[in-house]
């Protein structure tokens, strides 16, 4: 039974909105992940900043900074292969419909594997984001503890 034109012309609506809302996700997507990919650079910047200034933190302060200093760099490894990732996936989904475009067939849909990974390093990187601004919080407590004190 052979489509009404007015038919391919609500489906091809519902395919552009679901394009536009899918393009928006992502780059909504992409904007807090390098959010957190500034910020943690940022932090990290700071804290090299105060100790190259030779300020000698009190010695129960020394892992919290050390665990906030491993956490922000792997949020920020993470983070940067969570951009990576998506990059890898819109890049296939680009070449299998350039394939579906030549071929005039239906082609292969991307892998499920490529959102798992997307998830997986970008809540994973956000994790380390948050442990290590927490470390950085605790060893800042820690430092200016003793000012505090009537």
């Amino acid at each position: 039974m052979p489509e009404s034109k007015q038919d391919i012309e609500n489906y091809n609506l519902l395919v552009d909105k679901h394009n536009a809302s899918q393009e928006r996700i992502t780059q909504r997507a992409q904007d807090i992940v390098k959010m957190f990919f500034v910020v943690s650079g940022g932090a990290l910047a700071v804290c090299a900043g105060f100790f190259s200034a030779g300020v000698v933190l009190p010695p129960e302060a020394i892992n919290p900074v050390r665990g906030a200093w491993v956490s922000l760099t792997l949020a920020m490894i993470l983070i940067g292969l969570t951009l990576l990732l998506m990059l890898g996936r819109d890049f296939r989904f680009g070449q299998l419909n350039s394939l579906q475009m030549n071929s005039r067939k239906k082609s292969p849909e991307t892998s499920d594997w490529w959102e798992i990974w997307i998830w997986g390093t970008g809540l994973l990187g956000f994790l380390f984001f948050c442990t290590g601004m927490c470390f950085f919080t605790y060893a800042a407590w820690i430092y200016v503890a003793p000012t505090l004190v009537p």
